[in-house]
């Protein structure tokens, strides 16, 4: 089987890429001593050979996806019909502002950024009936 990216370009994939180590271009360089505008090469190289694994996140933006998948189910009274059922609460964004040391609008361009690239989603729309199996969730759109 041929093989699309070359070793060093992995490594540069690996070393930036936020399911991985998720380092900056310029640490990324500097583990591997080679200049910035190499690693941007690369970089580039491989947005062409394999677009699927861009955008990559930076940690910050990481950081706040995990902020936001730290919320919890909660259970509400169903709107239409008389029964319960759970509804995703996301924490606050002044909690995640706060949490990340960055201001609220800032919370809400990168929020507006990674729904964009659809990294995060409404997840108060979605719904659980507990009368149904675990692997049924309800989306409501």
């Amino acid at each position: 089987m041929k093989r699309n990216l070359t070793y060093r370009e992995e490594a540069v994939i690996r070393l930036c890429h936020h399911d991985h180590w998720g380092v900056s271009v310029d640490d990324a360089a500097d583990l591997m001593h080679v200049a910035r505008q190499t690693v941007q090469r690369h970089l580039r190289s491989i947005r062409k050979k394999a677009p699927q694994l861009f955008p990559i996140l930076t940690p910050r933006r990481r950081a706040l996806i995990e902020l936001y998948d730290q919320g919890a189910f909660e259970l509400k009274e169903h709107p239409q019909r008389d029964e319960p059922m759970y509804v995703w609460k996301r924490p606050s964004r002044e909690a995640v502002a706060e949490g990340l040391g960055i201001t609220v609008a800032l919370v809400a361009k990168e929020v507006t950024f990674l729904r964009k690239k659809r990294f995060l989603w409404n997840r108060t729309m979605k719904q659980h009936d507990p009368t149904q199996h675990d692997r049924q969730v309800k989306i409501k759109f």
